[in-house]
Parts: structure tokens; sequence; C-alpha cells
């Protein structure tokens, strides 16, 4: 199975590789759009493995008919990834309050 990071960096890869660290957004939306165009199925695998909810992506595009599908994408991206470092820092918190003797 793939993992998150590399998924991401998938996305970024071939000739859509980051070259400045100020205009990657834009770069990030151009890889997603070049999906969107070229390999609709490996864009909707990666949204699958990064657990982008399929029902928020919905009502997003319906909501905003004539905004960039791609840049909708990307920020679902980035939103369901800032969610999960969230909730890994959370987890890691609650890990500390446990003593070494009764963690797993």
């Amino acid at each position: 199975m793939v993992n998150e990071q590399d998924e991401i960096q998938f996305i970024l890869s071939d000739q859509f590789a980051i070259t400045n660290s100020d205009n990657w957004f834009n770069q990030f939306v151009e890889r997603i759009d070049y999906l969107l165009q070229t390999d609709f199925p490996k864009l909707v695998n990666i949204l699958y493995g990064l657990d982008v909810s399929e029902t928020k992506l919905a009502v997003m595009l319906k909501e905003s008919p004539g905004r960039d599908t791609a840049e909708i994408i990307a920020r679902l991206i980035i939103e369901r990834q800032t969610e999960k470092i969230r909730t890994r820092a959370l987890n890691t918190k609650r890990d500390d309050d446990i003593a070494d003797s009764e963690k797993w």
C-alpha cells in the first residue's frame, strides 16, 4: 500500500516538480489539473488514498460553479492533511500521559 507522502510526491512528480517554493500551490493545482485531464482514475485513487471526503468534494463543486476544480481539490487535500496532522498531534499528547509500563 502506498503511504500518504508517496501519494503527494506522485502528485508533484514528473515535469510538475516544485521549482519555486513561493509558487508551490499553483504548481500543485497544475498537477491536479493535469491528472483531471489525462488520468482521472489515478487522481480518484490518490484522493481515496488520502482520505479526501467524496461528499465534501461533491458539495464544494456544487456550491462553487465556475471555480477551478483543480484548485478546489488541492484545497481539500491540504485541508485533509492538516486534519490528520492535528489528530496525530493530539493522540501523541495523550500517549505522553500514559506510564511507559502501560504502553503497548
